[in-house]
């Protein structure tokens, strides 16, 4: 399954510098899932690629971060090759602070 998070516009006042990626396995066995983050500054430019991660059984990680500082829009593809994998995504300012603007919840996220 991959998701995506649409377009993001981040041409405000409290710009995202980072984006972080919460990854969730509720399945019983391991999930192999991948994080890959695009500017859309007028092209569609790959910028950061996670790789395969294998997530352990119900288990969760929160370290996949991309610097996404000076793009005005960008967009997160996830994706996993079990179900019960769920996807949370952060903006964070300057200040590491999550910035309430770039929060999608896995239920926000667009099947691709």
């Amino acid at each position: 399954m991959r998701l995506s998070t649409s377009p993001i516009e981040n041409d405000v006042p409290n710009k995202s510098q980072q984006a972080r990626v919460a990854i969730v396995n509720n399945n019983t066995v391991n999930a192999t899932v991948r994080v890959k983050v695009f500017s859309l500054d007028g092209l569609n430019v790959l910028i950061f690629d996670s790789g395969n991660l294998i997530l352990s059984p119900d288990s969760s990680i929160e370290s996949v971060v991309s610097e996404i500082e000076g793009g005005s829009e960008w967009e997160i593809q996830c994706s996993s090759n079990k179900g019960k994998v769920f996807f949370d995504v952060f903006g964070q300012d300057a200040n590491q602070r999550f910035n309430v603007n770039h929060r999608i919840v896995h239920a926000e996220m667009n099947i691709t």
